[in-house]
Formats: structure tokens, sequence, C-alpha cells
């Protein structure tokens, strides 16, 4: 009896083996390839690794998985090759996701590395902004943003430059003003360098801070007058100044936003602070305000 027992277990743990054997998994990628095998690690919202059956292993980001289905395995044909085990490496260039490529190494050489996904992207953006001027009775004025960016990712860091072309500046209105109703502009824009830090802290999601250096490409000062008494027949004046020559060249602010990208398509929305550090007028008495920069900004982008 013991030794049927033995001989039953024995038979029963073939069996399930066996059977074990006869699935695999399959991984759909977004790009429409395929790469079929054995998952031997998997973390949520992050990347898997798979083995196939030629022993290779592939780390891939969760962001390029579609979906992920089993299927069982069939004999294989005349050359000896599973006829189900797709060549990956034949299509290694169409088949990169957007974190650069896939790992093909041994599973064994993976202690050697720290799960490297660095890329370079670039983009195009383009928004609104809702600025204004750090003095009394200023006001926000809202304006356009738009320009090119490049993002150098290491892991879940990244440093991204942008070049930006920016409307700013503040509105004022002074009511009853020497019995007059005036409303004044200040229109400023700039050509923004900013070099942000990203944190990415979720699939798609990130933090970011950094430096930035505009320079000021043209300054004009607007100013309407309604209610003109004395002069019948005219309702108002308006007149505009060119003032750039009383404002600095250059702004240097501080950066604080987010930005997030939606999974397996390249659209993203970004909102970012942007903290004025310079005065914008020159030669200020130390007991008048210059004023400085602050600028939010919301907007989508495009990352290729």
């Amino acid at each position: 009896m013991k030794k049927f027992t033995i001989l039953f277990i024995l038979f029963f743990a073939a069996t399930f083996g066996s059977m074990a054997q006869d699935y695999q998994e399959v991984v759909y990628l977004t790009d429409g390839s395929l790469i079929k095998g054995f998952i031997i690690e998997q973390i949520p919202n992050d990347y898997l690794k798979i083995r196939t059956s030629g022993g290779k292993v592939y780390l891939i980001e969760m962001y390029e998985v579609e979906r992920i289905t089993k299927e069982r395995t069939r004999t294989q044909n005349n050359r000896g090759q599973n006829i189900n085990q797709r060549d990956y490496n034949n299509n290694r260039n169409s088949q990169r996701n957007r974190s650069g490529y896939y790992r093909d190494d041994d599973y064994d050489d993976y202690d050697d590395y720290d799960l490297p996904r660095n890329s370079i992207h670039f983009g195009v953006k383009t928004g609104g902004v809702l600025s204004n001027i750090a003095v009394e009775d200023s006001k926000n004025k809202t304006g356009f943003q738009g320009g090119v960016f490049a993002e150098f990712k290491f892991n879940k860091f990244a440093i991204q430059p942008e070049l930006l072309f920016s409307m700013q500046g503040t509105k004022s209105d002074y009511d009853e003003y020497d019995d007059y109703d005036v409303s004044a502009k200040m229109n400023l824009t700039y050509l923004n360098i900013p070099v942000m830090a990203k944190v990415y802290v979720a699939d798609g999601l990130c933090f970011e801070m950094g430096p930035q250096l505009g320079v000021l490409l043209s300054a004009k000062g607007k100013a309407e007058v309604e209610g003109v008494e004395g002069i019948e027949g005219i309702e108002g004046i308006e007149g505009s100044v060119d003032v750039k020559k009383l404002m600095n060249d250059v702004d240097f602010s501080m950066n604080f936003g987010a930005s997030y990208q939606i999974p397996r398509i390249p659209l993203g929305f970004y909102a970012r602070y942007s903290f004025g550090l310079t005065d914008l007028v020159k030669d200020v008495d130390s007991d008048e305000d210059a004023g400085k920069n602050r600028v939010f900004q919301v907007g989508a982008f495009v990352k290729f």
C-alpha cells in the first residue's frame, strides 16, 4: 500500500508538471508585437520580465503592455523549432518601447543591472498663462505660451530643457482717477529657457522644478481712459508706448509644477508656476517696488 501511494504521488506530480508546461504566457504590446514565454517577475504598474523558450529574458515596462493571455504550447515542427515562439530579435528596432529598449540578457545577469530605462524624447507644448507683476494693484492677465522641449530620462529621473515663447504682463484698473476711469496693461513678451528636473512618481505622472532664464523680446504699456470730461463727442482716449528700454533684458525665475502623460499615447498635460527673482524695472530707488514676474502656466504637450 505504501509503494502504491508513492507511485500515485509521483504520477500526479508528473502529470501536473506536464500540464503546466503545456501553457505559456503571451504578452501583447501596444506597438502590435507580442512575446511568448513564462513571466518570471512582475511589478504592477511598473514592469515585468518574461523568459522565452530560447532562454532569453526581456524586461518590459507595463505601459507598453496591452494585455496578457495564456495559450497552449504546440509540438515542435520538423526543424525542431517551436512554431509558437516568435524570433523576437529579428524585429528589435520596430519593437522598442518609449523607454528605449528591452533587455534581452540572460536572467542570471540581471543582478548586475538596476533596471535601466534611459531614453531621449523630443516634443512640443502649448497652453495659456495667467500672469501678473508683484506690485500694488496688479491683476492677472491672460496670455499664450508655446515652444519645444527635449527630455533626457534616467530611470525615474529626467532633465528637460525647453525653449518657450511666452506672453506675460499685468493689468490694473483705477476707478474715478481724477474723475476718469483708467485701465492699464503691461504687455511683456519673453523667450524663456527653463531647465526642469523631473521625478516620475507613477506611470506617466511626474513632479518637476528648475531654474529659468527669460530674455525680454518686447515690453509695451497700454492705457485706456474712459469718461473724458470737457471734450464733447469723445468717449475715451487710448494709447500705447514702448517701455523696453526701462526694463531689464533678462529675467531669472524658479519653476515648480507637474505633468502627466496618458499611457500608451504621446499626449500629456502640464501645470507650472514661475516665481520671478529679478526686478523688472531698471534704476529703481530702494524704497520703490520694481516688480517681479508671477506666472501660472497650464497646457498640453506631445512627446515623440
